[in-house]
């Protein structure tokens, strides 16, 4: 074997390493919890969201065992040399969903091995009237202009 044809090879040996490890390191590590609890747990919080929706004399004809909030977070690390952009938060509605109470879904950007960690962590509080329907959430990012996410499952 010549010397040209071992360098071809080791060349294409460590182009397709290099091609895996970028595949391999595409991928945010991502840490969420989804959850569906009684408005009477929260009850400061559906004041300030049926007043701030409904009006304050409609907020008071409200009961708010009708009611639910739906809390999503998320927290994610960047294992890529290339960093993560773009990266959002997103909840599928629902028909009987009301209002969004707080959020912080995004887009940021993440740096290369950087991570988004608690007091930074993305976030949607909802308000809704449906309690017991399945909830599906995603966090979405790009990683050098490929299109990514992480499906994010209700907890039981």
């Amino acid at each position: 074997m010549s010397k040209f044809t071992r360098f071809s090879v080791i060349l294409a040996c460590l182009a397709l390493v290099l091609v895996g490890l970028y595949l391999y390191t595409s991928r945010l590590t991502v840490e969420a919890e989804l959850r569906v609890v009684p408005a009477s747990y929260m009850p400061k919080d559906f004041q300030e969201a049926s007043e701030a929706f409904f009006g304050k004399e409609e907020a008071e004809k409200l009961n708010i065992d009708d009611f639910s909030f739906v809390l999503l977070s998320a927290q994610a690390k960047c294992h890529s040399p290339f960093g993560a952009e773009w990266i959002t938060l997103t909840l599928d509605p629902l028909p009987e969903d009301v209002c969004v109470h707080e959020a912080s879904a995004g887009p940021v950007d993440l740096p290369a091995f950087g991570s988004i960690e608690s007091e930074n962590r993305l976030y949607i509080t909802l308000l809704t009237r449906a309690q017991d329907a399945p909830r599906k959430a995603r966090l979405e990012y790009y990683i050098r202009g490929r299109y990514l996410y992480a499906d994010i499952a209700q907890e039981e």
